[in-house]
């Protein structure tokens, strides 16, 4: 039987069974992804100006006129507890009447990372987070539209 690209046993080359058992696998697996990565155009790497902006960058963003603090409420969030990307959170709020209100946090990212920066052209072309077992190939946060 043939294998092609897609084959699962085939894996670019690499068998099932060197998957299995050894304790490469991971560093196995985490180099099998990178390579599919950057086969199909993606960046797994950041590049170093989009590090250098990233070292810049202090602490968060300043509070603007329209910001309302709202860390009283019980926010949820369908990232796994230890989770880094925290970007999008929600809430329910009964409200007088028995009504229920739906509000939805999303980070603006453009507060502190700017079009056409480095980090904004990283994420532009990977527009994607990979994970594996071995490994995460985060997507850099991406500039959102004003809502």
């Amino acid at each position: 039987m043939k294998t092609t690209r897609s084959d699962p046993d085939d894996m670019h080359g690499k068998t099932r069974s060197a998957l299995q058992g050894k304790s490469t696998d991971r560093a196995t697996l985490a180099a099998i992804a990178r390579q599919a990565m950057i086969e199909r155009g993606l960046e797994p790497d950041f590049p170093p100006a989009a590090l250098q902006e990233l070292a810049a960058i202090g602490g968060p963003a300043g509070a603007t006129h329209d910001v309302r603090d709202l860390r009283d409420r019980l926010w949820a969030s369908i990232d796994n507890d230890d989770s880094r990307d925290l970007d999008q959170l929600t809430v329910a709020e009964l409200l007088a009447g028995e009504p229920i209100r739906i509000l939805v946090a999303v980070a603006d990212v453009d507060a502190l990372v700017r079009k056409d920066s480095a980090i904004d052209g990283h994420a532009s072309r990977n527009t994607t987070s990979v994970y594996t077992p071995a490994t995460i190939f985060p997507m850099p946060r991406r500039r959102c539209p004003p809502i």
